[in-house]
């Protein structure tokens, strides 16, 4: 059977789906039953991020997933989804690039593997509409070291009668940059809500806390949104396609917290939490769960990995340290081609492995890579938030961030950007005139 979210609420200004929330008191009615429909798989559908085709549709679980689809003569618009692992998941929606809340829902409530009827839209006219579906949450924090599987499937869209989809080229959508992010908790967004809206965070992880008692730690996917982390950011600002494999707690060689699966496990994966079939492997993946990387080539690749390892007393790691990051970047840059620019970070909750990074990337060079070590310290970033940067840190990581990268690779400066898009409107709006 198909579980059905039939209601809305706004809640202190987010706009939250009830059934996942449990706030059915504040709800009216504005689920309508399909009559049409367009597969996840549809090439009209882009999809970028980490993914994985299964038989029912597009499993994915990484962070920053980006699902757009642009569709006309479809006045409301719902997705058919579904999630094996009981960890809950967050879901950002913009609607012709408008943000629908703070979080628009979440899979807390989701029986495992069962379908989800989720609404994403109502009201609006037959024109051309841009739908994002995007998710905020990492890949599946709650564990505590133990990787299991924790992924999402977005099985179709469904709308009125006479919905169609429309191809992104024909709009003119199509961005011309790639980044890859490779990062932590750091580049997860981590805590980053703390400072929006304490109590309603609270709230939403007591209700998740009794639903699932068995859960330690319930509430990071309600503290937490990759959609206002610095790589998401930086992205917008970019207007760039972007990859993301970033998890909390996950070290180059050693975690923070326990458990063996470690980030240069997971850069190999389609899906994060689809480990080895034989469970004493904590590094290995099922074959059919290794990442194609000739699917997608970025221009640009950013990594933050270091702080979790912890060098300043853990110092017998820096030799595995140095090895392992050196060796995940030629396997990179033998997977990407010679083309590809590598920016390696430090900070800003510690520059204990600084020096590190600094030393990995100068080795790089001498193998032909392209490699640049950058230290993310902005001058006014706190981390206040569970000890990580909040809201402001993180805009503050993607300016500094984004400076650095455009001026390494090239690209116009977001003044340059922002004077070029002005003049072409200009001489857009002079011609139409003319003619």
């Amino acid at each position: 059977s198909v579980q059905r979210t039939l209601c809305w609420a706004q809640v202190e200004g987010a706009y939250r789906s009830c059934a996942m929330f449990f706030l059915l008191p504040f709800c009216s009615l504005v689920v309508a039953v399909g009559a049409a429909s367009i597969d996840a798989t549809d090439s009209n559908i882009s999809v970028v991020g980490r993914h994985a085709i299964v038989s029912q549709g597009v499993a994915f679980d990484h962070p920053g997933v980006r699902f757009t689809l642009h569709v006309q003569n479809a006045s409301w618009l719902n997705a058919v989804m579904s999630q094996v692992g009981f960890v809950p998941n967050s879901f950002v929606v913009y609607v012709d690039g408008r943000r629908m809340g703070l979080a628009t829902f979440n899979t807390s409530g989701w029986a495992d593997g069962a379908p989800v009827f989720v609404p994403l839209y109502s009201g609006l006219d037959d024109t051309p509409h841009e739908v994002v579906l995007l998710k905020s949450s990492e890949a599946s924090f709650d564990n505590h070291g133990e990787v299991l599987p924790n992924f999402v499937t977005l099985l179709r869209f469904e709308g009125p009668d006479g919905m169609a989809a429309v191809a992104p080229a024909a709009l003119g959508h199509v961005p011309r940059r790639r980044v890859e992010f490779l990062g932590d908790s750091i580049m997860a967004g981590y805590c980053n809500l703390c400072r929006l809206g304490r109590r309603l965070v609270d709230k939403v992880a007591t209700q998740a806390a009794n639903e699932r008692p068995h859960q330690a730690a319930p509430s990071n996917w309600a503290t937490s949104s990759f959609a206002d982390a610095w790589p998401n950011l930086l992205c917008g600002a970019l207007g760039a396609e972007c990859h993301v494999a970033a998890w909390s707690g996950l070290g180059m060689v050693k975690n923070c917290c326990g458990g063996e699966t470690i980030m240069p496990d997971i850069w190999f994966r389609s899906l994060a939490t689809v480990g080895a079939a034989d469970s004493s492997d904590p590094h290995g993946t099922e074959v059919s769960n290794l990442w194609n990387f000739r699917r997608w080539v970025p221009d640009a690749v950013v990594v933050n990995l270091g702080t979790n390892d912890h060098l300043d007393w853990r110092p017998e790691l820096i030799p595995a340290f140095n090895s392992t990051y050196l060796s995940l970047l030629e396997a990179a840059a033998a997977a990407y081609g010679s083309g590809v620019s590598f920016f390696l970070t430090c900070g800003p909750m510690s520059d204990r492995y600084c020096s590190e990074v600094e030393w990995v990337a100068e080795e790089a060079r001498k193998r032909g890579i392209k490699a640049h070590a950058f230290a993310q310290q902005p001058p006014s970033i706190q981390n206040s938030c569970c000890y990580h940067p909040g809201d402001g840190g993180h805009l503050a990581l993607a300016d500094i961030t984004g400076a650095f990268i455009r001026e390494r690779m090239g690209w116009p400066s977001e003044a340059e950007e922002a004077k070029a898009k002005a003049e072409a409107e200009v001489k857009a709006h002079q011609g139409g005139e003319v003619q």
